[in-house]
């Protein structure tokens, strides 16, 4: 169900005496409510609970989401409204990989430069250096 609402997709949870249908992706808007029209067992009656809950207060169950990392998409109770990585660690990751995209050939050129300069202190100023 959390993950359903992460997602922001539709939901149909069957039970015993009938279903449960949360749209997610509707929450906040008109329109976005849970249906159930029988109870049956306890965990059936949690899950209506549950889900009432999230309709209910449709503001807090927005700030549910899934981590924009990649590798993580963990789901996470965001602080702020436009928070979209889970950690500190999976922003840094990504922004890293966005610089490292964005300056690849300053990069290679330091790094050439810096393989010539440690190539020339062992062999000498005078023998010419190839490529690594």
């Amino acid at each position: 169900m959390i993950e359903a609402v992460a997602d922001r997709r539709r939901l149909q949870a069957f039970y015993q005496a009938g279903k449960v249908v949360l749209d997610a992706a509707k929450l906040g808007t008109e329109g976005g409510r849970a249906l159930s029209y029988r109870d049956a067992r306890l965990i059936d009656a949690a899950v209506r609970v549950a889900i009432d809950d999230i309709c209910e207060d449709p503001q807090s169950a927005l700030q549910i989401r899934r981590c924009q990392q990649p590798q993580c998409s963990k789901i996470f109770y965001a602080q702020r409204k436009n928070q979209k990585y889970c950690s500190h660690r999976c922003a840094n990751k990504v922004a890293s990989l966005a610089y490292r995209q964005s300056h690849r050939r300053e990069r290679a050129t330091r790094e050439r430069i810096r393989y010539r300069q440690k190539m020339r202190q062992r062999t000498g100023p005078n023998v010419k250096v190839g490529r690594q």
